[in-house]
């Protein structure tokens, strides 16, 4: 009972580490642009 509340409110360990991992893929996918044109430069 409390388990399932607790999940409810802070989400699994596994909800946990897919939105810290996001946060990640979020800025790598935000340096995309930049090295396109770092790349044709060359």
């Amino acid at each position: 009972m409390i388990g399932g509340l607790l999940k409810k409110i802070f989400g699994t360990k596994n909800d946990r580490e897919v939105k810290a991992l996001t946060k990640i893929v979020d800025q790598i996918n935000a340096l995309d642009p930049e090295w396109k044109n770092f790349l044709m430069k060359i």
